[in-house]
C-alpha cells in the first residue's frame, strides 16, 4: 500500500468511526422519539458550499458504516438519518422521505434520502414506495409535492 492509500485508508477509518456513534442513537432514538423531532436533530447546518466529490464520499462512509452493523436494510430510518445528517452539513440540501408500499397483506414502510448531485443514494427500486411525507432544510415538514422527489 503507498503512503497516499494509507493515508486515504486512515482518513475514512476515522470518518466512519466518527459517524458510527451517531448511527447507533439513530437506531435507539428511532424506537423513543417521533421521527420529526429525529429529523430536526439530525439537521446540520452548511458548512459551506456543495462539492459533489464530499457528498459521494459522505455517502460512502455512510453505507460502510451500516456494513459495520450488517442488518441490511432492516435499518433504512437510522441510515437515511445519518445521510441526511451528513449531507446537510455538506450543503446537499437533502430531504428525507418516508414512503409506504403494499406488499402481500401488510403495509411496509421505508426511509430514504434525496439530494440534487448525490449519487448512490438508494437502490434504482424506489418506485414501489408512494411517498408520504419528507423533511427539509432544518427537519422542516414538507407535505407537497417538491422537485428532489
Amino acid at each position: 500500500m503507498s503512503g497516499s492509500s494509507i493515508g486515504r485508508w486512515c482518513g475514512n477509518a476515522v470518518a466512519v468511526g466518527r459517524l458510527f456513534p451517531a448511527y447507533v442513537a439513530f437506531a435507539v432514538l428511532k424506537r423513543l422519539v417521533p421521527v420529526q423531532t429525529l429529523a430536526r436533530w439530525a439537521w446540520q447546518p452548511p458548512r459551506g458550499a456543495s462539492n459533489p466529490e464530499h457528498i459521494r464520499q459522505a455517502v460512502a462512509r455512510v453505507w460502510r458504516t451500516q456494513g459495520l452493523a450488517n442488518l441490511g436494510d432492516r435499518d433504512c430510518l437510522q441510515r437515511s438519518l445519518l445521510l441526511y445528517r451528513e449531507l446537510s452539513r455538506l450543503g446537499a440540501n437533502p430531504t428525507l422521505m418516508i414512503g409506504f408500499r403494499q406488499a402481500a397483506s401488510q403495509t411496509q414502510g421505508h426511509a430514504w434520502v434525496v439530494a440534487r448531485d448525490a449519487l448512490g443514494l438508494e437502490p434504482p427500486d424506489l418506485t414501489q414506495y408512494v411517498p408520504a411525507f419528507g423533511f427539509g432544510p432544518h427537519g422542516e415538514l414538507v407535505k407537497g409535492p417538491r422537485e428532489s422527489f
